[in-house]
């Protein structure tokens, strides 16, 4: 009976050190397959994040590339559609009516720029214009819209008037009675007054983009603001860097050969030297922020080679903050005349993540740092784009 018992008992179940063993190899294996799932989890939380950055990147590219290579376009009836604008279209600075930057100053974080679509209304001066709010009256002409007594000019648009030496100005429609427009200025007001049937004015598209810290948030935005009396507009969100660079002609700028003498002269770029018996403010007889004349009165280019080669060079802040100045140094909207050589604008763009958490410490990696301390990251996103508005370049 004993030994029936005995047998009985052990087909019952596992002794106490069979069960330690058994449970100890099942928290071997649950820890593997734990420890082979961990990975998986970390991939579940950062590529939703890293997706999130390459569609912001594209985002903030697309929305700058969309302007910047436009820039300076004018209608295609202007005078200046054979060549460049004879104003600068790209500022290295923020412009506007509101919280404008200093006259000729340089931030390498902001652009603005303007351009006009190639059947925007535009028309000559029929009568001076202030650079101040006011009213002028336009010649109705070719870029005018057919039928329209208004030559398609509307209330809300923004135009700009572009002189022949080198000025220019921005304004906005706030009242429109056939050819008569009242304006409201949307730089600073000064003692300029474009004369007419020399200005051309065009409807326009401003823009300014750069970098803001929203304040509920204290997230970095890329920002854009069109000039006017508009708020600045977010447009993509955790843009961590921006940085713009320039590019432009190495030579300077040079009367056109072969146009007959009784066309209007034409220049590579820049605005064309006056008569010499005409005074520009600010200069002598027959010159302007581009153009001198020799002893024997021939024009010669103010602006200095900056290289051998026909090639782009750098155009550094030191060379579009010393002058010289259009349309004249007294000017309170004054650019550095250098601006006028510009072809190509460098684009670096930082996008991060907006999970700090998958941010490491600010280095290489990351522009503003986060929490993370692991593994499981979502480095930074950058991207040098070169753009090259092709209305800045009609004259190479």
């Amino acid at each position: 009976m004993t030994r029936m018992r005995s047998a009985s008992d052990e087909a019952a179940g596992f002794s106490l050190v069979e069960m330690l063993v058994a449970l100890t190899i099942s928290v071997l294996v649950t820890s593997a397959v734990f420890a082979m799932l961990a990975p998986a989890d970390g991939a579940f939380q950062t590529q939703p994040e890293r997706a999130d950055v390459e569609q912001r990147l594209r985002a903030a590219v697309d929305a700058v590339t969309r302007d910047l290579v436009v820039a300076g376009s004018v209608p295609a009836l202007a005078w200046a559609a054979r060549a460049p604008s004879p104003a600068a279209a790209v500022f290295p600075h923020r412009i506007g009516r509101r919280t404008p930057d200093p006259a000729g100053s340089f931030d390498a974080s902001r652009v603005s720029m303007w351009s006009a679509d190639t059947t925007a209304p535009h028309g000559l001066l029929a009568a001076p214009l202030a650079s101040s709010a006011g009213a002028t009256t336009i010649a109705a002409g070719p870029g005018c819209v057919a039928g329209d007594p208004s030559c398609g000019f509307r209330a809300g648009q923004t135009v700009a008037a572009i002189g022949p030496h080198g000025a220019w100005d921005l304004f906005t429609i706030t009242g429109v009675s056939g050819m008569t427009l009242t304006l409201q200025h949307n730089l600073r007001d000064g003692p300029a007054v474009f004369a007419p049937e020399q200005t051309m004015v065009t409807v326009v598209t401003t823009r300014n983009y750069f970098l803001k810290e929203d304040r509920t948030s204290s997230t970095p935005q890329l920002v854009r603001y069109d000039a006017t009396g508009g708020a600045d507009v977010p447009v993509v969100d955790h843009v961590a860097a921006l940085r713009f660079d320039y590019f432009g002609e190495a030579e300077p700028p040079v009367i056109v050969p072969g146009v007959a003498s009784t066309e209007v002269p034409r220049v590579s770029y820049g605005p064309v030297p006056p008569d010499r018996a005409v005074t520009v403010p600010g200069f002598p007889p027959g010159e302007n922020c581009v153009f001198s004349r020799t002893a024997s009165g021939d024009a010669a280019p103010r602006l200095a080679q900056l290289a051998a080669s026909a090639s782009l060079v750098p155009l550094t802040p030191a060379l579009l903050t010393d002058g010289p100045w259009c349309p004249d140094a007294a000017d309170p909207n004054r650019y550095d005349a250098d601006l006028l050589r510009v072809r190509q604008v460098v684009m670096t763009l930082t996008v991060q993540s907006a999970v700090a958490a998958l941010r490491g410490p600010a280095g290489p990696l990351f522009t503003r740092g986060g929490t993370a301390r692991g593994t499981r990251l979502v480095p930074d996103r950058v991207v040098r784009l070169v753009l090259s508005p092709k209305p800045l370049g009609l004259g190479r």
